[in-house]
């Protein structure tokens, strides 16, 4: 079995001396992808994905990343080989949008929005409060956006229960310039304490948003 990492420019990596211990590349030509060898299925601990995160930001260093969903996996070589033929240029694609680019992600507070949905009420009320969190949540990263849109790539909501968490991606000598155009539009919404993490690898647009 094969754990996949991530897509990566095939040139930054063919000498598997750039590659982290136990990891290789498939060749695919203008990309290619990291893979290590497994003799079952990945861990699903919190080290383990921690582990995870620490190669792909390793990989990150040398070069463009397009990281992979954490347990990707495949049979084998040969059908890594057919994935990597069959979606090639789409990931060369995804790998330019995101060349040069990290991810940032602000931790916002959500006590100004409406409570979490409680699984527990009627199902009418729990719908139509994900409906009213979902909207609000939606207002907010327009906001977001606009406030950092000239510094900013993208902007993304990602999941979360107790906070709002919007990613950014932004390029690498930018990203000095998102944390003022960040801090202008939290000053003005009320909406303190937020906590910035990263950068990171752009782990929250290597896929197409849904």
């Amino acid at each position: 079995m094969l754990l996949v990492y991530a897509v990566v420019p095939s040139a930054a990596h063919r000498d598997p001396g750039r590659l982290p211990p136990g990891l290789r590349l498939l060749d695919g030509g203008a990309v290619g992808v990291v893979y290590e060898e497994l003799h079952g299925p990945p861990g699903t601990s919190a080290e383990d994905v921690a582990r995870f995160g620490q190669v792909v930001r390793r990989l990150a260093g040398d070069a463009d990343v397009l990281p992979v969903r954490y347990g990707t996996m495949t049979e084998s070589l040969e059908e890594l080989g057919r994935l990597l033929v069959a979606r090639g240029e789409e990931w060369e694609e995804r790998l330019r949008r995101v060349a040069g680019c990290v991810e940032l992600v602000a931790h916002l507070p959500a006590s100004p929005l409406t409570p979490p949905a409680d699984a527990g009420g009627s199902g009418t009320e729990y719908l139509m409060t994900r409906v009213r969190r979902g909207r609000q949540v939606a207002s907010l990263v327009e906001e977001v956006s606009l406030a950092v849109a000239d510094v900013a790539r993208a902007v993304r909501p990602l999941p979360a229960a107790d906070e709002v968490r919007i990613a950014f991606l932004v390029e690498e000598h930018r990203v000095d310039g998102l944390l003022p155009a960040l801090q202008g539009w939290v000053d003005r919404s009320g909406l303190t304490p937020v906590r910035v993490s990263g950068p990171w690898p752009p782990f929250s647009f290597a896929e197409e948003e849904s």
